[in-house]
């Protein structure tokens, strides 16, 4: 560094000599970073391909380490996306056929144009490598398509088209597929070296395997040491703690198994160098009958392992058997679930097939109320009505029993369940048949059948809480997801069965028209059965204190306040007085001093906004309720009240020299009549001029008074 910092400085001020010095010093460097490793040979340009991803897979002739990867310049300006990895598929699956069954090794994404990418992946002998490749989502297609033979370390190699339908701008393939025959290779460069000879003691690294296995699985290894001179042997145990047993003949870091119990495997690695080993972690392979409970939901894009797909019609089309991938036509497109995630059968041609799609054994004698359920989907809407049936069987270890035939169409998946307590302490399998037959061939067409959330389990509550929300009507609608109850996993679906469509948006419950009262909303779980959490909404009515009233009074007269209002009164509020003071109840007197008094109702639901009326009582200063007076006329009523046209005043005692007088709720006087009730019993008056209203009535003399309210009519 220091010759060349010394160098650069005798020649800084030459601009031309340093540009050109520099541009050499860079392609030194990008030449030694290619030349220190070797590329793995592949076929000639020929055009570029813009579209779904392609690219080749192999089988490792050899150990080597992957170094680097590339997408040739020849496939455009985009950015790198490369998925390089590792199947697990003994044999790689066939186009159409998809496989989920590979370990990542590499995803890069976004990379620089035609700049090599620095990977460090130890390839063991026997690995089945593949390798996707875009600049942007252009593929290099090679002149010559596959099998093209190349080499690895002197070693031959056949490099095969390999293919995902889709982009891996996003993230890496989630399937691949192998297509034979002779079509182009798209060409990702591949760099390599020779593994470094062990030393010490190596890594064991971790055994990978599936869940569950019915007839061939793969074993891989992987984090283990990346070397050469390092020898492998697969153990097996019936338990996680051994004892452990050699499996003779599994010598290599990918094997190929049958097993026909549960087992443990795990791989002894040797550095042949130095004599040491390490042992791998262990892996458990699950083989059938499963012990309940057991669930599918079809998630990868592949069919389950352990599951049966026959068909009554011999025929190589993928139409013929239940698919797992790709997606349904007509009126079953749009189901609201992303292919790959629900199995379904094609309606298609061949044509009439029987699909039968069958579970692995399940022993459910570990369950107390044993349940199947599933989600099914059909809409043909193409020809309503001509349905393709889908019927459910079980078998209970001798015999297959049918369960139920379901036809119909909905745009929505139907979620169903079935008691399998009839088959309790048994080891049991479920079929799912479709009948093409019972239709035509295009009904049968327009009619694919969906299914999902295969589910074997108990029949148990799920631990929601129910819970209580009080709402007022004005505010119009409450959220029930807004913490109301206690979800017991999430997931499920709000009902008001009595009126549907009060539930908007999924959760929004609508209290506009709903009369006051409580109204119990059904938050509905589905497993293997459903389980129902209720949500009790309290709809309060807006508070009502009644419309305002008047009334004139004697000074210290018994007021009636609720009498002065009118409209629609909520019971239960308080009154205060004009110096704002809680009165004890709605009685109170009158002042003793003339003048106009406010009196205020504030009724309060505690749900809804309060609501306040105003009384306005006006006391006379011409008579007082506590002279002695008012003593003498506790005989004296009127009748009828209300009236129309027509008062009359009853007087009993014959009280002498009675005189009527008439007012307004404004203190007015309307009507006087001093002879009427002159020394008689009796004595009716007209009012069939007086406004609409309520009035005050006073009966009076020398000696007192009386007062009535009277309504005008």
């Amino acid at each position: 560094m220091k010759i060349l910092h010394n160098y650069l400085g005798t020649y800084i001020k030459d601009s031309t000599s340093w540009r050109y010095m520099l541009v050499v010093f860079l392609l030194f460097a990008v030449n030694s970073q290619i030349t220190a490793q070797t590329m793995m040979p592949l076929p000639a340009f020929n055009n570029v391909y813009t579209g779904n991803v392609r690219g080749y897979w192999f089988t490792a002739p050899t150990s080597f380490i992957i170094t680097g990867v590339r997408v040739p310049l020849d496939a455009g300006s985009g950015t790198q996306n490369i998925h390089i990895m590792k199947i697990n598929d003994p044999t790689p699956v066939t186009y159409s056929t998809t496989s989920s069954n590979f370990t990542t090794l590499a995803y890069i994404q976004g990379a620089a144009n035609n700049v090599v990418q620095s990977v460090n992946i130890l390839v063991n002998q026997g690995d089945i490598i593949g390798v996707l490749g875009q600049a942007g989502t252009s593929n290099s297609y090679s002149v010559s398509g596959g099998p093209f033979a190349s080499t690895i370390l002197g070693q031959a190699v056949t490099l095969n088209r390999l293919l995902y339908q889709g982009y891996i701008t996003s993230g890496p393939a989630p399937v691949y597929s192998w297509e034979a025959g002779t079509a182009a290779i798209s060409r990702v460069e591949l760099y390599y070296n020779s593994p470094t000879p062990c030393t010490g003691a190596p890594n064991g690294g971790t055994a990978n395997a599936p869940a569950l296995a019915c007839g061939n699985f793969s074993l891989s290894l992987s984090g283990s040491s990346s070397a050469s001179a390092i020898t492998y042997q697969w153990l097996s145990s019936p338990s996680a703690t051994g004892p452990w047993t050699p499996i003779a003949g599994a010598t290599s870091p990918n094997e190929s198994l049958t097993q026909t119990s549960a087992t443990y495997y795990a791989c002894e690695v040797t550095c042949t160098n130095s004599s040491l080993a390490d042992t791998s972690s262990a892996v458990f392979v699950q083989s059938p009958p499963m012990i309940a409970p057991y669930y599918e939901g079809f998630g990868n894009g592949d069919q389950p392992q352990c599951w049966e797909n026959e068909s009554s019609m011999v025929s190589t089309s993928i139409s013929n058997y239940w698919k797992f991938n790709l997606a349904p036509g007509y009126g079953a497109t749009a189901n609201g679930k992303n292919p790959g995630e629900y199995a379904w059968a094609d309606g298609s041609s061949p044509y009439p097939d029987s699909m039968v799609l069958v579970t692995p054994e399940v022993d459910i004698s570990q369950l107390t109320s044993p349940y199947l359920s599933f989600e099914w989907f059909s809409n043909n809407t193409n020809t309503p009505g001509f349905n393709v049936p889908l019927i459910i069987w079980v078998h209970d270890g001798t015999n297959w029993n049918m369960l139920d035939t379901l036809r119909g169409d909905n745009d929505e998946w139907q979620f169903v369940n079935y008691d399998l307590s009839a088959y309790s302490n048994n080891i049991i399998k479920v079929a799912f048949v479709t009948n093409n037959a019972i239709v035509t061939t295009l009904q049968s067409q327009y009619n694919d059948i969906l299914l999902d959330e295969v589910r074997i389990d108990d029949c148990v509550s799920l631990g929601g809480i129910d819970g209580v929300f009080d709402i007022c009507r004005i505010d119009g609608s409450v959220n029930l997801n807004d913490n109301i109850i206690t979800k017991p996993n999430g997931g499920g679906e709000w009902s008001f069965p009595g009126e549907p469509t009060f539930v908007t948006d999924d959760s929004v419950f609508t209290v506009t028209y709903l009369p006051a009262g409580s109204y119990e909303v059904y938050y509905v779980e589905r497993y293997a059965c459903y389980d129902t959490t209720i949500a009790t909404i309290n709809v309060y009515a807006p508070s009502s204190a009644g419309i305002d009233g008047v009334d004139v009074v004697c000074k210290n007269e018994p007021l009636d306040l609720f009498a002065a209002l009118s409209g629609n009164i909520d019971l239960g509020g308080g009154w205060f007085d004009f110096t704002n003071t809680l009165l004890s109840n709605s009685q109170p007197n009158a002042q003793p001093i003339p003048g106009q008094y406010n009196y205020y109702y504030v009724a309060d639901n505690g749900v809804c906004p309060a609501d306040t009326a105003i009384v306005n009582i006006t006391v006379l200063d011409s008579c007082d309720f506590l002279a002695v007076g008012e003593e003498l006329f506790t005989d004296v009523s009127v009748y009828p009240n209300p009236a129309t046209s027509q008062l009359s005043i009853v007087n009993p005692s014959n009280t002498s020299s009675l005189k009527i007088e008439i007012l307004d709720m404004n203190g007015r006087v309307v009507l006087v009549e001093d002879k009427a009730l002159n020394n008689a019993s009796e004595a009716t008056i007209e009012i069939d001029f007086l406004e609409r209203g309520v009035y005050t009535l006073r009966v009076y003399n020398e000696e007192g008074q009386k007062t009535f309210k009277i309504v005008k009519q």
